[in-house]
């Protein structure tokens, strides 16, 4: 089993008990984020249950769009906006 299917496996474990904040939050899958955009969003982040198993999966997959665990990832040829600035 690759690192990307693990980690998936146990953040989608942990969503059958816990809801993420971002869940129904249609703007974590937005590719067109403000700079404010982004702060709320990664304050949502910030507060979710989830976020380490999250992070992990997004760390590992490297996902196409969306913000995952703080940090925006994008198809556009930009660099991505993370929280912490890692």
């Amino acid at each position: 089993m690759s690192a990307a299917s693990e980690a998936y496996d146990a953040l989608h474990r942990a969503m059958s008990t816990t809801t993420p904040a971002c869940a129904g939050l249609d703007l974590f899958t937005s590719d067109d984020l403000t700079k404010a955009d982004i702060a709320v969003l990664a304050s949502i982040c910030d507060s979710c249950e989830l976020f380490t198993l999250c992070r992990g999966y997004a760390s590992v997959s490297r996902p196409p769009a969306g913000f995952w665990a703080g940090k925006k990832y994008t198809t556009r040829p930009k660099t991505t906006t993370d929280r912490t600035n890692n």
